[in-house]
């Protein structure tokens, strides 16, 4: 089964967010170019998987649910 991967405005900023601090502020380009790398690789990987999303961690919750009742 194919997935299709939706990269929210917010998520972008985001990464390009990470990239600068880790590029400009921790001066690691490197490190920075690496981050864009792996997140490339785990969205191809998700895209291609036959894997269903019952492999997902449990400790991932639906959206509005939490693991403490109290929140």
């Amino acid at each position: 089964m194919k997935y299709n991967i939706h990269v929210t405005q917010a998520a972008e900023r985001d990464m390009a967010n990470a990239y600068d601090y880790i590029d400009l502020v921790l001066k690691n380009p490197t490190a920075a170019d690496k981050l864009l790398d792996v997140a490339d690789e785990k969205s191809e990987h998700w895209q291609n998987s036959r894997t269903n999303l019952k492999s997902f961690p449990t400790n991932c919750f639906p959206y509005g649910e939490s693991a403490s009742p109290s929140l």
